[in-house]
């Protein structure tokens, strides 16, 4: 069973963030160094090594429920399990910041994955944020 976290925690923005940097792989270290860089760790009270932890306990999850056969291999990642992650996140506010942390992270290592852009689309979709939100000018997928 996926682990659950409190509404607007800590754990569920970190869990959602380590979804983000693993999406379309293994985190890139200039990923990484974004968030480090601009407090986002700090502000969760995590530490990098904190951070990975979130990444492993995610992986881990995800395998225990037949999701990925590799950690990082997000591709087949369920709707409704991504959806209950994000559901952990109801503040408007908090969502917008993660908006915002995630196109950073895609953009961290100057190139879109397709997974990214995937995730990004149903993140929007999720929060209701795709008819709010600016076109973004992102590479087109093949």
């Amino acid at each position: 069973m996926m682990t659950r976290y409190e509404t607007d925690s800590p754990e569920a923005v970190a869990r959602l963030l380590a979804l983000a940097v693993t999406v379309d792989g293994v985190p890139a270290e200039s990923e990484l160094s974004m968030l480090e860089r601009r407090g986002v760790f700090a502000r969760l009270g995590l530490d990098r090594d904190g951070f990975n932890a979130v990444i492993e306990q995610l992986c881990a999850d995800l395998r225990e429920l037949g999701t990925v056969a590799d950690a990082g291999d997000f591709s087949v990642l369920r709707p409704s399990q991504l959806e209950m992650m994000l559901d952990e996140v109801q503040s408007l506010a908090l969502q917008r910041d993660l908006i915002a942390l995630f196109i950073e992270i895609f953009s961290a290592d100057n190139r879109y994955e397709p997974a990214e852009s995937i995730f990004l689309r149903s993140v929007l979709r999720c929060w209701g944020a795709d008819q709010s939100l600016p076109a973004m000018d992102m590479p087109a997928m093949a």
